[in-house]
């Protein structure tokens, strides 16, 4: 579900549902300052042993910065 209010679209449970795994997406974006925060998990159904791999993504939409959380995979 994405909500919007004064030009930032927020949202805490978007997921998506594929033959091997899922995935799910919280954050928002602030079309006034053209700039993001997002966080998403992906689970592979495949390897159950492995943790959700996380990826960020921030700063500018044009331009945004990702980080992949490797901590949960150490």
């Amino acid at each position: 579900t994405w909500t919007t209010a004064k030009g930032i679209a927020h949202t805490g449970d978007t997921g998506a549902g594929f033959p091997d795994g899922t995935a799910s997406l919280r954050g928002e974006l602030d079309l006034a300052s053209w700039s993001m925060t997002v966080a998403s998990a992906i689970h592979v159904n495949a390897q159950e042993c492995l943790p959700p791999l996380g990826v960020t993504l921030s700063g500018t939409m044009s331009d945004p910065v990702s980080r992949l959380d490797s901590v949960s995979l150490e």
